[in-house]
């Protein structure tokens, strides 16, 4: 495996990763092969295996990559839940990469998809939350799967078409009036 630090591999991971991110937003993911991406990277075959086995280990590692970073955002947001920019928060925190995101959101495999990930992460995170007032009779799996839906929305929208205040503020509001009438029940 070539070494990640040296400036000649980081240049050509970026060339990869930008022609595949070309190529995404063209077409499907099942549509793209290597011979593609390597064209479009300007690199050989070779080249590109000594990075990745094949597409899939790079959808793989860019997966991995932004559900981890979506799993930190959403670390921090757990801390914040009552604030009412906990939201505005995690998108500024993602947007600088929100190409990437919304092409990987629509690739969906069985070893890498992205949005599975995210729904994953935010249930984990409202199941933390409810767990700590386990007053509620609702199934946990329920509220799990209605606050990560609307979680996803929001950040689809968002991160496709910015942040309208009046949505974050209805988000913000909605999920904690949500969160209290679960409480009650």
């Amino acid at each position: 495996m070539a070494n990640p630090k040296d400036l000649r591999v980081v240049k050509t991971t970026n060339l990869i990763k930008n022609s595949f991110y070309d190529l995404l937003s063209e077409e499907d993911f099942d549509k793209i092969n290597v011979k593609q991406i390597c064209q479009k990277s300007l690199i050989g075959r070779s080249t590109f295996y000594q990075h990745y086995v094949d597409k899939y280990d790079l959808l793989d590692k860019e997966t991995e990559l932004y559900a981890q970073k979506f799993a930190d955002g959403m670390a921090d947001r757990v801390d914040t839940f009552q604030d009412d920019n906990s939201l505005q928060n995690l998108i500024d925190y993602l947007e600088p990469d929100s190409t990437e995101i919304l092409l990987l959101l629509e690739v969906h495999t069985n070893g890498a998809d992205l949005e599975d990930r995210f729904e994953k992460i935010i249930s984990e995170s409202i199941a933390q939350l409810v767990n700590a007032n386990p007053m509620s009779n609702l199934p946990i799996e329920f509220i799990q799967k209605l606050y990560s839906a609307n979680v996803i929305s929001f950040l689809k929208w968002s991160l496709k078409n910015g942040v309208d205040q009046s949505i974050n503020s209805f988000m913000n509001e909605s999920l904690q009036q949500e969160y209290n009438i679960w409480l009650k029940y």
